[in-house]
Formats: C-alpha cells, structure tokens, sequence
C-alpha cells in the first residue's frame, strides 16, 4: 500500500489524529499545487489543475496539530470532487 493510500485510509478513518502535514502531504501526492502567493495570516490554498480547484487550510501554530473535524471532513469533499 502506498504512503497516498495510506493517508486516504486515515483521512476516512476520522481518528482525530489526522495532522496538518499529512494534510499538505496528501495534497500535493494528489496533484496540488502549493500556492505561493501571500494569502495573509497562516492561510494556505491548495490548487488542482486538472479539476480547477482550491482548497485552503489554516496553518495550526505552534507546531503540526490534528485537524478539526469540519476540515477533515472539507478535505474529503475536496478529494471525492477531484477524484471522480
């Protein structure tokens, strides 16, 4: 099973362990792009340009937290809207 394949599984698993760097890891293993521009404050937007997409997290400081459930739950959305 690949690192992709085992993000997914977690991702759908909803554990509340899910972190915001698995989140970022996920993202760019599913084709996003990283957008560089300044989005002000820790915002930072995901896009996939096979779909047109945009998905933005809030960078959780201090250090790499857990996602909140809605953004977990956004995240899926976002992967099943990109994925079909």
């Amino acid at each position: 099973m690949s690192v992709k394949d085992k993000l997914i599984e977690k991702l759908y698993r909803k554990s509340g362990s899910f972190t915001y760097d698995e989140a970022v890891s996920l993202l760019l293993k599913l084709g996003c792009v990283q957008n560089k521009k300044r989005t002000g404050g820790s915002s930072v937007s995901f896009y996939h340009a096979a779909s047109g997409r945009l998905f933005q997290l809030h960078k959780p400081h201090p250090g790499n937290k857990p996602l909140l459930p809605y953004i977990i739950d956004d995240l899926i959305v976002f992967y099943e809207l990109i994925t079909r």
